[in-house]
């Protein structure tokens, strides 16, 4: 089928009409209803600025000032529904694409319409041409001024078209031209069919009479409403014959459904059998003007009952019409307003997902097409609930009992006041529990011992609202459930009983699942849960070298109990006479899970040694001499150690030592970066002697470690020496490592200048 839009002649000019608010009513309602596009509610504002700001509050019976014919862009039309398969093309464009709601076409754009797809086309005149499944539409227009003048003109070489054209369109005319006639069609709802032979048959359902004549103009008959007439290819038309009645819709039929989850509901209905009828077009829209069909079906005579399936929540409205042996339809009767309400299936001790608030805005009436309700992806099976379950349903409908005891297929019928629902089909499934070991092997219970379990509720991952209950004897002391898991310690009874239930927790107490354990005589042995891997070690090739008048970096987060051994050589200074190399050695005791740590260390200088006071300076010193130290580590969290130690230097080697006591002050940070390879770190430490011509020194290092391959580390170290030690005020140096880190063991080698 061609369906080619044509100007046709001049219309009446824009006159301001008055629009009463009704209860309900929203700029977007009200501007769907008189201009068939809720989008224009822009010229409600415009012509109504005593409205004030938004959003507006229409008080019922307030008088508004509405124009009758819509200032529009330059576009000859615009799309205003498209529901599945609906293409366009631009003038002299190759290629076709999908078109949107709120797309504008200018002249010479084509639109069309696949199987069981349908579009509306409002133009500039307030006429809405509803094309049917598989029709091509041209749009053809001299232009927005000239458009605003007149009317529109359709070319139709068969197939259907239906006219929708507003009592406030100012008069526009919708002039439809075929190969055997012309029909004009005025103010109201037509018909124009054209079948394969050519033959047309024009039927008004409502609204004002159509002039119907031969393609030159003779032959002229007007069809009023509820009356149609058929022309034949050459022939004149036929005078107006009534159109068959409209089916009646059943009061018995409901007119409320339940759409459960993301199954969507079924909506179902019924009508009476109309005389000498042919067959039935049903029609499924959103608007109650039957525009934006969701679903369309012409059904022999014989059917008059209606199922379809997959419908969101929503409003909906079911138009029947007639169709008689000759082919023409009738007018539908008068919509049903259909309501899909949501309700939901929750768990035992559950609650239902909150709902949106209500649209203050109005919103929800400004419709943005059919794009959203994709009945492709819905599924076609019986929604499934778990036994036990409960059916949460709006606020005024009653079901009675809504907690799915019973497994199997359920067909549950509710009531809002003293309307009866339609029914509600759902398939209720037993309820799968399982019991398992910490560790994932077989759980067991005994009578001499609590044993740990983890237990799971098939399909559910929510279990906030459950608990776990022991049954003849036995016990259970629930200790977790979080991750979809119920973590408890059981005991068996003493009669040998290891069964258990999963019950909601809630005054219902509803028992969801049970489950029974083998008994053991032993007491089973709760498997710890496994320490998450420790951080990679940083180097401490300089840190555990002791020097009284320095200090390296040191790893704060290393944990336990050890013993180390740091050899050291110095190289000779002005006044000795040998390279000097030190052995350090220490031993660590850890205690109170690292709370508390005790540190002993003492070094040796194997060959050479420091020069005696005055002469040798004390950083150089401290051989034999004994270390000792107290700390702890106060932070280990995720990327960040912290550490404090309190130190203190004795001078058992007399003057061959450091000769004096000196207390150290230290705290120890790091931080891990780049998924712990990549370690950052600092030692911040006051050295003070106890005496009064003592150093008063600060010491600190900074330094980065990297897991470079495996056990590899490598690391870089700066040192800082800042205060007075006889006559030296500032010292720096700077040093590479490189380590190989086996866990318990650690082998480094470093260098450092300075």
């Amino acid at each position: 089928m061609a369906l080619v839009l044509l100007p046709c002649g001049p219309a009446s000019a824009q006159q301001m009409q008055s629009y009463t608010v009704r209860d309900g009513d929203t700029c977007g309602s009200i501007a769907r209803r008189v201009y068939g596009n809720s989008r224009r509610y822009d010229l409600i504002h415009q012509h109504n600025p005593e409205l004030g700001p938004m959003p507006h509050d229409l008080a019922p019976g307030t008088v508004l000032s509405l124009p009758d014919v819509r200032t529009r862009s330059g576009a000859e039309a615009t799309v205003t529904a498209a529901r599945r398969q609906v293409r366009g093309q631009p003038p002299q464009a190759p290629d076709w694409d999908a078109v949107r709601v709120g797309q504008e076409l200018d002249r010479g754009w084509r639109v069309s319409t696949g199987e069981r797809s349908s579009a509306d086309l409002t133009f500039q005149t307030s006429a809405v041409a509803h094309v049917r499944e598989q029709t091509l539409v041209i749009v053809y227009g001299g232009g927005a001024q000239r458009v605003r003048r007149e009317g529109a003109r359709a070319v139709v070489r068969e197939g259907s078209v239906l006219s929708r054209i507003s009592a406030l369109s100012g008069g526009e005319q919708l002039e439809v031209e075929t190969p055997s006639a012309l029909a004009t069609l005025s103010t109201g709802e037509a018909s124009v069919d054209v079948d394969g032979e050519g033959t047309t048959r024009v039927a008004v359902h409502q609204g004002d009479a159509a002039a119907v004549s031969r393609p030159n103009g003779s032959g002229r008959v007007r069809v009023r409403a509820g009356m149609g007439t058929r022309v034949a290819r050459g022939r004149p038309p036929t005078p107006p014959r009534p159109l068959p009645p409209a089916p009646t819709w059943s009061a018995d039929a409901p007119r409320t459904f339940l759409s459960l989850g993301g199954h969507g509901g079924t909506l179902r209905g019924a009508w009476g059998a109309v005389e000498n009828a042919h067959r039935y077009r049903v029609e499924v829209a959103r608007r109650e003007d039957g525009r934006d069909v969701l679903a369309a079906i012409e059904v022999g005579a014989e059917v008059t009952e209606l199922e379809l399936h997959r419908f969101p929540p929503g409003t909906y409205f079911v138009r029947v019409a007639t169709i008689d042996e000759e082919r023409f339809e009738g007018r539908p009767a008068q919509p049903v307003e259909i309501a899909i309400l949501d309700a939901q299936i929750v768990p035992p001790g559950g609650a239902p997902t909150p709902t949106r608030a209500p649209d203050p805005f109005g919103l929800e009436a400004l419709d943005s097409g059919l794009a959203e309700l994709d009945f492709e992806t819905v599924p076609e099976a019986l929604p499934r609930a778990p036994r036990l379950w409960s059916l949460s349903v709006p606020d005024g409908v009653d079901c009675g009992e809504t907690i799915l005891r019973e497994a199997g297929r359920r067909e549950i019928t509710c009531r809002r006041g003293d309307e009866v629902l339609g029914a509600l089909s759902i398939e209720v499934t037993d309820v799968a529990v399982r019991a398992l070991g910490p560790d994932g092997s077989e759980a067991s219970a005994s009578r001499s011992g609590a044993a740990p379990v983890v237990v799971s509720v098939e399909g559910l991952e929510d279990v906030s609202g459950l608990t776990l209950r022991g049954l003849d004897g036995a016990t259970a002391e629930l200790t977790d459930r979080s991750g979809g898991e119920l973590r408890a310690r059981v005991t068996a009874g003493e009669t040998g009983s290891a069964a258990f239930a999963v019950v909601s927790d809630d005054a219902l107490a509803l028992e969801v699942g049970t489950f029974t354990l083998p008994v053991t005589e032993t007491v089973a042995v709760e498997i710890p849960e496994e320490a998450p891997p420790p951080f990679p070690a940083a180097q401490e090739s300089f840190g555990l070298a002791a020097f009284p008048s320095a200090v390296g970096l040191v790893d704060e987060r290393r944990r336990g109990s050890g013993a180390h051994l740091a050899a050291t050589l110095v190289s000779a200074e002005e006044g000795e006479a040998e390279v000097r190399t030190r052995l350090s050695a220490g031993v660590r005791l850890a205690l109170l899970e690292d709370r508390l740590r005790v540190d002993v260390a003492a070094p040796l200088d194997l060959t050479g040694s420091a020069a005696p006071p005055p002469g040798g300076r004390p950083s150089q010193r401290g051989s034999r001499d004994l270390y000792a130290a107290v700390g702890s580590l106060l932070f280990d969290e995720d990327a960040f150690g912290l550490a404090a130690e309190a130190g203190v230097w004795l001078p058992t080697a007399g003057d061959q030592g450091l000769d004096r006591v000196r207390l150290r002050l230290a705290v120890d940070g790091s931080m891990r970066v780049l998924g712990d390879q990549l370690v950052l770190r600092t030692r911040q430490a006051a050295l003070l002697d106890l005496s009064d011509d003592g150093s008063r020194l600060w010491a600190s290092a900074y330094g980065a470690d990297w897991r470079a391959v495996g056990p590899l580390v490598l690391g870089a170290e700066l040192g800082l020496v800042l205060g007075e030690e006889e006559g030296f005020r500032a010292a720096g140096t700077a040093g590479l490592a490189v380590a190989l880190d086996f866990e318990s063991v650690v082998v480094a080698l470093s260098g450092r200048a300075g």
